[in-house]
């Protein structure tokens, strides 16, 4: 593996850019705990109760699919406003529209107006990833991407392991309403990350060193020669955008499809119990953190990305073959984790490869539309696996999620012979 520095280039200098990263995590893991809360609260009587919504499981849906629908659509429309105005001013009242709505969300008895405030926390954490990536392509050379995406994508899935038992652990202590007020409270933690940490651009940045500014243009360009309030839609017209795109699409519509049904897999299929499940059930995503270190301390090594995100497919494809073959059920549940973990790899790869596609001045725009498209097709997965399951067991559902990694892998097949063109 060959390094992509230059040594003619400046050293490394300075770690602010690093603790804006902190900031962009400590923000993902608070936006999580905010969209887990119904999750469990479906569960809770006292809160069905109160909202006239006991045995109505269509409406205790609503509320879960109200976010994730918003959330979704909204990332093709936020993108835009973020490259106009900046992420800094959108991300920071984006953080005051969590809090405010998590508040009026503990204080309502009204099921409209809870679905409300669901709709308005997606379309409030539709900032999250244009504004993310839009920083990360401004602050961080190419060699330092990976590092730097699987920082946030380590909250991604690092933090529902953490949300669960402490959102349980809050509703028991202070009630339904009590949750959500503890979390508007802790909601406002980003607001102070970020406006501390996070600026539009290097020059902007009024703590980042001359040293490190130079280290960061030398490898950049200065500004990456950004024009504010000019859109520019060419990465619609791009091939590496949507090779990009429809591979991080195709590996999370199979990263879905398992952490949905995982749990009734390991209940109704392997026979373990509800206490075991528990446990078994966070694997996956203990998998998928470990698998985003991998390929960021990887990437940043190489100088093509592309092949660990086809080396990430055949390896996730073969252990959900041998996942679903063992007659072990302690070793099947392994392998599917392991599964989970190796197709993760692939994730901070995609994002590096969509970073390097898309113009800095339609960064936040590329990234609502890739992230969009990843949410609206991903979205189809629990469904399709469930449909599969149902008609020829869950071990033949988990093997359709072979398919989307063939077409993930024909994706980072594509990327790699563009980046072999540019290397020669």
């Amino acid at each position: 593996m060959n390094s992509p520095v230059d040594n003619a280039k400046p050293a490394p200098a300075g770690n602010l850019r690093w603790m804006i990263m902190v900031a962009i995590f400590v923000a993902f893991v608070i936006a999580y705990f905010d969209r887990t809360n119904i999750n469990l609260l479906v569960a809770d009587k006292g809160f069905t109760d109160a909202l006239g919504i006991t045995g109505d499981l269509t409406r205790q849906g609503m509320l879960i699919s109200g976010f994730l629908l918003c959330y979704g659509i909204f990332n093709f429309f936020i993108g835009p406003v973020v490259d106009r105005f900046g992420q800094r001013t959108i991300w920071i009242g984006a953080v005051v529209v969590w809090a405010g709505v998590t508040m009026v969300a503990g204080l309502t008895s009204s099921f409209i107006l809870l679905l409300g405030t669901r709709v308005l926390l997606g379309i409030g954490e539709s900032v999250n990833t244009p504004a993310t990536s839009k920083t990360i392509k401004n602050f961080f050379p190419l060699h330092e991407r990976g590092r730097a995406n699987s920082i946030w994508l380590t909250a991604t899935v690092g933090a529902p392991i953490v949300a669960v038992p402490f959102i349980a652990w809050l509703i028991a202590q202070f009630g339904w309403r009590g949750s959500f007020f503890a979390l508007a409270a802790i909601g406002l933690i980003p607001l102070f990350f970020l406006a501390y940490y996070l600026y539009n651009s290097p020059r902007e940045h009024p703590r980042l060193s001359k040293d490190e500014a130079n280290y960061i243009e030398a490898y950049n360009g200065p500004e990456e020669a950004e024009e504010k309030g000019k859109m520019d839609w060419s990465f619609l017209r791009s091939r590496n955008f949507w090779l990009a795109t429809v591979g991080n699409a195709m590996v999370t519509v199979c990263l879905f499809g398992i952490t949905s049904w995982m749990p009734k897999y390991l209940v109704e299929t392997l026979g373990f119990s509800w206490a075991e499940m528990g446990f078994l059930a966070t694997l996956p995503n203990i998998a998928a953190v470990a698998g985003a270190w991998i390929a960021g301390i990887a990437a940043d090594k190489m100088k093509t990305k592309a092949p660990l995100t086809i080396y990430s497919c055949i390896l996730a494809g073969l252990a959900i073959w041998v996942g679903v073959s063992l007659k072990n059920p302690w070793a099947a549940a392994f392998m599917i984790s392991v599964a989970t973990g190796v197709a993760y790899i692939a994730v901070p790869i995609w994002y590096v490869l969509l970073q390097k596609s898309v113009n800095p001045n339609a960064m936040a725009t590329g990234a609502g539309f890739y992230n969009g498209t990843c949410y609206v097709l991903s979205s189809i997965a629990p469904v399709v696996l469930g449909w599969a399951a149902g008609m020829i067991g869950f071990a033949g559902g988990f093997l359709l999620m072979i398919i989307a990694l063939v077409f993930a892998l024909l994706a980072g097949i594509g990327f790699l012979r563009q980046e072999k063109a540019e290397v020669a």
